[in-house]
């Protein structure tokens, strides 16, 4: 042991200030020798007793010593205490008074226990995809089957209701779905104008076959009607038989004149397209038929509202349907003059 620390506490400070060496003695002695070399000779002197010594680790031996009686005896205390007895304490007691069938079937009846009730159910949070714009549109796509299945066949009175809104000329009644569907779309697409005068493209786009593209679609729309609100509404030259004829002439460019004015968001009356036309007002009634619905006392409005999702989707399908209205607008007043726009 270091005699310069001897007499000291076992680390008192917490810091290993000594150390403590442990000797062996070596059984074989007389293996070892000291040699020392002075003026180039060698002096070799053999060992008597050889003692290696090491650093003793007692103190961890203590340390663990240690805590274990100062656990122990914190133990012990601990068991003292809880052989204590606590002293009775007064306790009150209240018992509920017993309800009556009333007051129960009242209780049951309350908010508050519907709300509980609700509360205590495992509810399941869902994605709600509105059953009109883009999106139902493309998720409805995903349900129809590419191969096989029934083909839907609608009976003729039945048509109408699946292609909105319902149409109000007369057509041929032989013509159905199983018709319609195959045919080209330059084909196809002027067919269900002429059927329904007013369509949204979600109704035209579910109705046709999966390999026609939106933008082929969107294409033969424009080309065959024109756009109000986002909505399309065939041209007036679909619907009639003769487009050269002057009669026939006159009925397009009032009907033009009637969809100019749902396009700027005006409410048309029969008075107000007579004074400019010039049109019977028999035959405007029935051009306003299956185009707008008639309030009393105030006119004919455009009876598809505003389709704001497709407006924002196809922008450039708008801007389009603008440079065709201004062709309108100026055919109108080479006609019918400044009255007319």
């Amino acid at each position: 042991e270091d005699e310069e620390n001897d007499g000291k506490k076992m680390f008192p400070n917490g810091t290993m200030d000594y150390f403590t060496l442990t000797s062996s003695t070596d059984p074989q002695p007389h293996r070892y020798a000291i040699a020392t070399m002075s003026e180039g000779q060698l002096h070799v002197t053999p060992l008597q007793g050889l003692h290696q010594m090491r650093p003793s680790f007692n103190f961890l031996d203590a340390k663990f010593i240690r805590e274990k009686k100062e656990k122990d005896a914190e133990q012990a205390v601990q068991r003292q205490v809880s052989n204590v007895r606590e002293a009775p304490q007064r306790v009150q007691v209240s018992f509920k008074r017993a309800e009556s069938a009333k007051a129960i079937a009242a209780k049951k009846k309350s908010f508050s226990t519907h709300q509980a009730s609700l509360d205590e159910e495992d509810w399941k949070n869902y994605t709600l995809v509105p059953n009109s714009g883009l999106q139902a549109m493309e998720l409805g796509k995903l349900l129809v089957g590419t191969s096989g299945g029934t083909t839907f066949s609608p009976l003729r009175s039945d048509y109408i209701s699946h292609v909105t809104p319902p149409i109000a000329h007369s057509i041929d009644k032989k013509e159905t779905m199983d018709d319609i569907v195959p045919l080209p779309l330059h084909q196809s697409i002027p067919r269900i104008l002429k059927r329904a005068q007013v369509v949204t493209f979600e109704s035209v786009w579910r109705h046709l076959p999966e390999k026609f593209s939106i933008s082929e679609v969107l294409s033969t729309l424009l080309h065959n009607s024109v756009m109000v609100k986002g909505n399309f509404v065939a041209k007036s030259s679909l619907l009639e038989t003769d487009i050269r004829s002057h009669t026939s002439i006159l009925r397009m460019l009032t009907r033009d004149y009637i969809l100019y004015k749902f396009h700027r968001g005006e409410v048309v009356t029969r008075k107000d397209v007579r004074e400019v036309t010039g049109l019977p007002l028999d035959q405007i009634t029935n051009m306003l038929a299956p185009l707008a619905i008639h309030t009393k006392n105030l006119g004919w409005t455009f009876k598809l509202p505003r389709d704001e999702d497709f407006m924002a989707a196809h922008g450039d399908a708008i801007e389009k349907a603008g440079i065709e209205w201004e062709q309108v607008k100026k055919g109108l007043f080479e006609r019918f003059g400044p009255n007319a726009v």
